[in-house]
């Protein structure tokens, strides 16, 4: 489902740069030669010792791995500092949203982009040429992005994908078809735009039930776009409070059911380079008028479910102990 978005206005900001779900980074001056898509990794990773304070490395092991480097050298050999990446996390809606944080990793001129699916278990499947988002430009070839953004833009729930241009090279959008895959909706969706995005933020800035974006741009005459939504779905927007000292319940997982499929969202700070988007979270529903059930589970463990919530308002629910 897609509706029109409006470039409303263009709004002066200090901030070089923020990300929507993903950082943006800088490569080495002499990079090695790149590699493409791993091999899918059977081997199940090992099991993480138990125990608070007490870490595993699992990165192999989980299936998420590739080199560093550029594809081919840059026509412009002051871009070579720049290696143009990012990682944007969220459940993008394979098999009616799993409950598992999925992964996208854009490389530019790296090599194809990477979307690493979570199967369960820590274990992740590459899967960016089936879901149509490892190249950006053509079939060999990626435009360059940074600070990539999961956000639902359409308001039909599912996560699609927004890939901010950079250096001259467009903005793109890839909306989510419902079934793990993507098609590019830039220009239908008003988002095509060649301003450098430096940086992404995405909330509902108006109130009005739908995912706004500012783009930062990092320019002295220009340094960020407001982009109001135009969409006219329902929603419902949810706001937790949580036991002190945790009171925005960071690492708080939201499942909305909705017509029998569940749709995950997760409370958490810091994720962009700079800035974060908002703890609310803003569940779009598309023609329906309800969430059937609202599940909270709290960082401590405790749970909150909730039934038949109408659509179209803000909902703050207080942590159990509150």
């Amino acid at each position: 489902m897609t509706v029109p978005f409006s470039k409303f206005a263009v709004v002066g900001c200090a901030a070089a740069a923020a990300g929507c779900g993903g950082k943006s980074g800088n490569g080495p001056a002499n990079p090695p030669e790149s590699v493409g898509t791993p091999p899918p990794v059977t081997t199940p990773p090992p099991t993480p010792p138990a125990g608070p304070g007490t870490f595993v490395n699992m990165t192999d092991a989980s299936g998420i791995s590739f080199t560093v480097g550029f594809l081919q050298p840059l026509p412009n050999p002051e871009l070579e500092m720049i290696l143009p990446s990012g990682a944007a996390a969220g459940d993008y809606g394979y098999d009616d949203d799993d409950g598992d944080i999925d992964l996208l990793i854009v490389r530019g001129d790296g090599g194809p982009n990477l979307l690493y699916r979570n199967t369960g278990n820590l274990v992740f499947e590459e899967v960016a040429a089936e879901a149509g988002v490892a190249f950006t430009k053509s079939a060999v070839a990626n435009y360059r992005h940074s600070s990539p953004a999961f956000a639902d833009l359409d308001g039909d729930d599912d996560l699609d994908l927004l890939l901010p241009g950079l250096d001259g090279d467009p903005s793109l959008v890839f909306a989510s078809n419902g079934d793990g895959t993507f098609t590019e909706s830039a220009e239908e969706l008003g988002l095509d735009d060649a301003e450098q995005g430096r940086g992404i933020v995405c909330a509902d800035f108006d109130n009005d039930g739908d995912t706004d974006i500012l783009q930062l741009h990092m320019h002295a005459d220009n340094a960020a776009t407001l982009w109001m939504n135009q969409a006219t779905n329902n929603w419902l927007s949810v706001r937790l409070r949580g036991d002190a000292p945790n009171t925005q319940a960071v690492g708080a997982r939201i499942v909305a059911t909705i017509a029998g499929e569940d749709y995950l969202r997760e409370v958490t700070l810091g994720s962009n380079f700079a800035s974060h988007n908002p703890t609310d979270q803003l569940f779009g529903l598309g023609a329906m008028t309800q969430v059937d059930t609202l599940t909270v589970e709290w960082p401590d463990g405790e749970r909150t479910v909730m039934q038949a919530l109408a659509a179209n308002r803000e909902l703050v629910i207080d942590h159990p102990q509150r």
